[in-house]
């Protein structure tokens, strides 16, 4: 098989749930048609664009972006036990959330890292932290049970096969509906699926890592070199990536200089901001805005449209900060690229990989 045709071998729309109606947003307005994905090879339905919340830093401004993205039809919301100080935005995901319909919603979490209380077992994957944590979220989701309960992140010096059975006790007592991954590479992907089937456990149904035309990361494949996309089509996941804008650099708003509302602007960005505006993520960007320029369309949905053709993507994780962002990221999911659209990027990417190999070696 040549280049071309692996290259486009996993670029194209499968999985997708034709519906023309989606949820009926605060007060059964009318909205736009969203499109949704089964996740993974469950019976979840999901829409293409899921709201992060990581940065639901204030109450007022969450509000309206959460109101603007259930009336657009987003109906799946990710958080986790460890964001914001002593699980603020946790409890500040439940607040909001508890206006919409319980139905409708898919909320999603995560378990690992702390929750706020102290001691050696307030982070990790035992059966003792994780017990712990479940009840702390859903007491702060102000919700009976979680739609997805994500392990974020491996810990290697814990027994899989008590981390495995909890999952199995949570979902036995209906706390959690389906679980997932998140930053697990290749090789724990592998291992926890394997403990699932020794076991007799369900499979995870999810993987959320960091993935983006910029920051590839556990994801692809490179030679002999696996990664979680050979993984997701043979075991029945599918991934959801998070930071798919690479921290606003994929919208194109870095182009010509740094906006002072920005979150960039500030010195407590400072060490991200030079990882992130390198000059060959800066080239990339600029190699990338011809293309948007030619389809008539965003930077922002370009790079999402990158992700979403991709088969065993079925959602895409978005921190929006403002509700004018929303209709941007919306617009991605219906784009289907072409394949000489596909094989330009992909170029592209090897020269970004190829300028980035030549600054870590200088």
């Amino acid at each position: 098989m040549d280049f071309r045709q692996n290259l486009l071998k996993s670029q194209k729309f499968s999985n997708v749930v034709n519906l023309t109606k989606a949820p009926t947003g605060p007060g059964g307005q009318g909205i736009e048609k969203m499109k949704y994905n089964y996740l993974g090879k469950s019976g979840l339905q999901v829409s293409a664009i899921c709201s992060g919340t990581h940065d639901w830093l204030d109450d007022g401004k969450s509000q309206v972006v959460a109101e603007q993205c259930f009336e657009k039809g987003i109906n799946f919301f990710d958080t986790s036990c460890s964001y914001g100080e002593q699980g603020e935005i946790e409890i500040r995901t439940g607040k909001i959330l508890k206006a919409f319909p319980r139905d409708e919603l898919v909320i999603a979490t995560k378990v690992r890292w702390g929750y706020g209380a102290k001691g050696p077992n307030n982070r990790g994957l035992s059966r003792k932290h994780m017990r712990h944590s479940i009840d702390i979220s859903l007491k702060r989701l102000q919700v009976d049970f979680v739609d997805l309960y994500q392990l974020h992140g491996y810990v290697a010096d814990q027994p899989l096969e008590e981390t495995v059975l909890e999952i199995d006790y949570l979902l036995r007592q209906g706390k959690i509906l389906y679980w997932g991954l998140s930053n697990f590479n290749a090789e724990f992907t592998v291992n926890i699926l394997n403990a699932c089937d020794e076991l007799g456990v369900q499979r995870p149904i999810s993987h959320q890592p960091q993935y983006s035309i910029v920051e590839s990361g556990i994801v692809d494949s490179h030679g002999p070199s696996m990664g979680i996309d050979r993984l997701a089509p043979k075991y029945g996941f599918g991934i959801i990536p998070y930071s798919p804008l690479a921290g606003g650099l994929l919208t194109g708003k870095y182009r010509h200089g740094i906006p002072e509302d920005s979150r960039m602007a500030g010195n407590t960005w400072k060490a991200w901001r030079e990882k992130i505006l390198s000059p060959a993520n800066t080239d990339l960007v600029n190699a990338l805005a011809p293309i948007a320029e030619r389809l008539d369309i965003t930077l922002t949905q370009l790079s999402l449209a990158w992700l979403l053709n991709k088969s065993y993507i079925d959602s895409v994780v978005t921190g929006f900060t403002k509700a004018s962002q929303i209709d941007d990221s919306i617009g991605a999911a219906d784009i289907e690229l072409t394949d000489d659209v596909l094989i330009e990027m992909e170029e592209i990417r090897k020269e970004h990989r190829r300028a980035n190999a030549l600054a870590l070696a200088k």
